[in-house]
């Protein structure tokens, strides 16, 4: 297995042709200055040992120091062995509401945050499980496939926000079905769904999909995200102040905690339900029962045990620095090492 440790550097190669441009460039210029001392024997004559061939070489290992000290810079790496790496774990779907309910600030910053937080720390946590993440509102769909890279997990977290779906609304039962279509159905592999919601739903179809997961013995876990006296949903900052959504009558829309569906929905798979708030996010309750599921074992090969070559780069690179020194621009190279 052959690899670089550092490709990003890859870019330094392109020193070579602009080096060897200017030497023309330099070379030819050398060339039309010289004729003005006039024809090529007179210039022999005045210059006697000068010797454009021997330039010619000086710069050749000047080009390769170059490039071999690009070489040392990228670090070749081989790989001497493979070794095959088996991991325990279970495949987690994580599906987040991302309806503009969750923008209420009852909990701090506001409930949508919080989740991503939460979403964050868990991922933290986990050693060898799969994960995959689902946004919904009124519809859903995939914002990561399910995958064992726990970093692009985060990374896909943090750019959550609820421009990703524009109509509003809150479906659980869109959110539960694109989840059961998103796990791999011949893995044998224990799976989970963890719901994080504020529950503002009124969709019952939700709860004949949960009774689908139960029967596919898909455990169902529920983050409720809010407060029981809830709070009002921003829209955006004007020069008064922030704005808020308000009904057709004009009074301004309070958003509170739903936390009847979504206890419903867990209980249909023997799940739990955890309300998140402002000091705790149910994060340890959480993975105790993660950590309840058998875990099933999970097989990935990787290359392991990479030698670095830069160190060999680093040598070549300096011996032709030394030999770039030696040589002279002489057409009798010997004879100016001699007297100098």
């Amino acid at each position: 297995m052959y690899r670089l440790e550092n490709p990003d550097l890859l870019y330094l190669f392109i020193i070579i042709p602009f080096l060897i441009v200017f030497f023309l460039i330099n070379k030819k210029w050398k060339k039309t200055q010289l004729s003005y001392f006039g024809d090529k024997d007179i210039i022999n004559s005045i210059f006697p040992d000068y010797s454009f061939k021997m330039q010619n070489i000086k710069f050749i290992f000047f080009l390769l120091s170059v490039l071999f000290l690009c070489i040392s810079i990228v670090n070749p790496q081989i790989g001497r062995k493979e070794v095959e790496v088996k991991r325990k774990g279970i495949d987690i779907i994580v599906a987040l509401d991302i309806s503009r309910s969750m923008l209420t600030e009852d909990i701090k910053p506001n409930r949508l945050e919080k989740a991503k937080m939460s979403i964050s720390k868990l991922i933290n946590k986990l050693k060898g499980d799969r994960i995959g993440i689902i946004v919904f509102a009124e519809k859903s769909f995939v914002q990561l496939p399910i995958t064992t890279d726990y970093s692009a997990a985060k990374l896909y977290a943090n750019t959550i926000s609820t421009d990703l779906i524009r109509s509003q609304g809150t479906s659980l039962s869109s959110a539960l079905e694109l989840a059961i279509n998103s796990f791999n159905k011949e893995s044998k592999t224990n799976k989970i769904i963890i719901i994080i919601s504020d529950g503002e739903n009124h969709d019952q179809e939700a709860l004949d999909i949960a009774e689908q997961c139960n029967k596919e013995n898909i455990k169902i876990f529920t983050l409720g995200m809010g407060l029981e006296k809830g709070g009002l949903i921003p829209l955006s900052n004007g020069a008064s102040g922030p704005n808020y959504l308000k009904d057709k009558e004009g009074n301004h829309v309070v958003s509170k905690l739903n936390e009847e569906m979504l206890k419903l929905i867990s209980e249909k798979t023997n799940g739990i339900y955890i309300r998140a708030n402002n000091t705790e996010l149910g994060l340890e309750k959480l993975l105790d029962e993660i950590n309840k599921i058998e875990k099933s074992e999970l097989g990935s090969k990787v290359f392991t045990d990479f030698n670095d070559y830069f160190n060999v780069a680093i040598l070549i690179c300096l011996i032709f620095i030394i030999i770039n020194t030696i040589i002279s621009e002489s057409k009798n190279p010997i004879k100016y090492i001699y007297e100098n």
